[in-house]
């Protein structure tokens, strides 16, 4: 028990994902950090970075951060964090949840699915994840599982799915092993690149 999840780890997401001491590959997201405040910091600031959707083929999220400012994106990660959160955590702010979700549901969901918005768009238009659970053991289970799954990435996703490759037991200890990462240092983007002077 106390090696076989980081071996699963290993054999099955280290081809793709980036964790410290156990992969160095960027097909996908860095998980190093995976659920934290700081993981969805650095996404809403820099999605695009190298440690993140960088190395994929899903490129259309701008950096949220001359958008949001500095405290729409510390509310907005709050919210994300509060998706995931299990007692013992860190307790979520919930006044930053409050506001983090206001915004996410006002500007994000013209793109991401979910329950509680206040876009227009279309749901059949919207072909971002469904991000209501982000960092959560159902959420992992669900991208590891069917990651091409509608309320995932649909269409755009390349990552394959694991639903015959994976036990129970061994889904279950990869989920475990992903929720651990949370306690790791995410990666440390602190601001998109600035825009190229005509």
């Amino acid at each position: 028990p106390a090696v076989r999840p980081g071996e699963l780890f290993a054999q099955h997401c280290g081809t793709c994902h980036a964790v410290r001491g156990v992969s160095q590959q960027r097909k996908g997201p860095r998980l190093d950090g995976f659920g934290s405040r700081e993981w969805a910091t650095a996404f809403v600031v820099w999605p695009d970075h190298p440690e993140l959707m960088g190395t994929t083929e899903i490129h259309d999220m701008p950096p949220q951060h001359r958008r949001l400012r500095d405290e729409g994106v510390r509310a907005v990660a709050e919210w994300l964090y509060s998706r995931g959160y299990e007692p013992g955590e860190a307790a979520p702010d919930a006044a930053l949840v409050t506001a983090g979700e206001a915004i996410y549901r006002r500007r994000c969901t013209t793109c991401h699915q979910g329950a509680g918005d206040t876009s227009e768009t279309e749901a059949a238009d919207r072909d971002a994840p469904n991000l209501d659970a982000w960092g959560s053991r159902a959420y992992l289970r669900s991208q590891i599982v069917n990651p091409g799954a509608p309320e995932n990435y649909g269409a755009r996703n390349h990552m394959p799915r694991f639903h015959d490759r994976l036990s129970e037991r061994e889904l279950g200890m990869v989920v475990d092993y992903v929720r651990s990462l949370r306690a790791r240092p995410a990666p440390a983007v602190r601001d998109e690149p600035e825009a190229p002077t005509p």
